[in-house]
Order: C-alpha cells, then sequence, then structure tokens
C-alpha cells in the first residue's frame, strides 16, 4: 500500500527542488531587464548627444554659407542677366522684351535658387498684331449698307461664298436687299 508520509515527503522535496528552480529563473529574468533597461537608457542618451551635435554642426554650416550674401549676389547677377537678355532682343529686333523677373530662394538642406523671367509683346508689336487682327476681321465679313437708312450690316464672307446675289431684310423698314455676293454693292430693294 501506500504510505502517505512517505507521499508528502517525496511531493515536498520535488516542491523544493522546483521552486527553487522557478525563484532562480526569475531571478536570471529581473537581471536580464534591469541591464536591458541601462543599455536602453544608455542608447537614448547617445542618441540624444548625437542630436545636440547635429544641430549644433547644421547650425554652424548655415552660419558659414552665408546665405544672405549668397542670395543678394544671384538676385544682382539675375539682374544682370535679365538686362542683357533685354538688351540683346532689342538689338535682333525681336518683338518681345522682359515683362517681369522674380528671384526666389530656398534655404534648408537643399538649398536652391530660381531666376523666373516672363517676357511680353513690345508695344509696337502689340499695335501690329492688333492692326492685323482688325484687317483680318474686316476682311472676313461682307457689309451691305441700306442706302436709304444709312443702316450697315455685316455677314460672314463664308456663309456667301457660292452665291452671286445676297439677300438681307432691314431690320427698321422691313425691305429686303438685294447686293452683289462679292462687293457688298445694292442691286435692288424688294
Amino acid at each position: 500500500m501506500f504510505n502517505i508520509d512517505d507521499i508528502k515527503k517525496q511531493a515536498t522535496e520535488k516542491i523544493q527542488e522546483k521552486g527553487s528552480d522557478i525563484s532562480n529563473k526569475v531571478l536570471t529574468l529581473k537581471e536580464n531587464i534591469g541591464d536591458s533597461v541601462e543599455s536602453t537608457k544608455e542608447s537614448v542618451n547617445n542618441l540624444k548627444m548625437s542630436i545636440e551635435d547635429t544641430v549644433e554642426n547644421t547650425k554652424g554650416a548655415v552660419k558659414d554659407f552665408n546665405v544672405v550674401d549668397k542670395i543678394k549676389d544671384f538676385s544682382l547677377n539675375a539682374t544682370t542677366i535679365v538686362s542683357e537678355i533685354d538688351a540683346h532682343l532689342v538689338d535682333k529686333n525681336i518683338p518681345y522684351e522682359v515683362a517681369s523677373f522674380r528671384v526666389s530662394a530656398n534655404v534648408g538642406v537643399v538649398a536652391g535658387m530660381i531666376l523666373d523671367i516672363n517676357f511680353t509683346k513690345t508695344t509696337n508689336a502689340k499695335k501690329t498684331s492688333d492692326e492685323i487682327r482688325s484687317t483680318k476681321s474686316s476682311n472676313d465679313y461682307l457689309e451691305i449698307t441700306n442706302p436709304q437708312t444709312g443702316k450697315t450690316y455685316k455677314i460672314a464672307k463664308a456663309a456667301v461664298a457660292n452665291k452671286e446675289e445676297v439677300k438681307i431684310r432691314d431690320s427698321e423698314t422691313g425691305q429686303i436687299l438685294v447686293a452683289n455676293s462679292k462687293t457688298g454693292d445694292i442691286i435692288r430693294i424688294e
């Protein structure tokens, strides 16, 4: 049969044996966690010091870069370039001139400056273009004038291209004007 005292003794020994293993594992785990926390604190402090050094180095680099003086020099050179371009356009009798220009500067990790030039037609070129447009637009229409009222009507030449005569109703008198489709001269009034 079973001896209860022996079973109690064996159980107690096993519990003590296992308990001491568990305690040892808990102590080892606690030590490892403590080491990891210290290591993490040290890494964070090293990272913080590295960032502070980088910020200080960047400040020094920007001061050494002398940004404002470089922008001033670029702006002055840009103005000279724009003036030369404008003079070149005039010398070559090109119908454009510099309308405006803009200098833009960015300062940062990647710095840069931009010269943006806008051109426009010269005053004489604009006048010539306007004259050509007005001449062209008046050539696109046939003008028919009622000799009795003096009122003039415009008809697109494309609309009467294949006809010899054109008929149009005078809105004031109700008369029908019959005109030559090439010249606009009145042939008869109906």
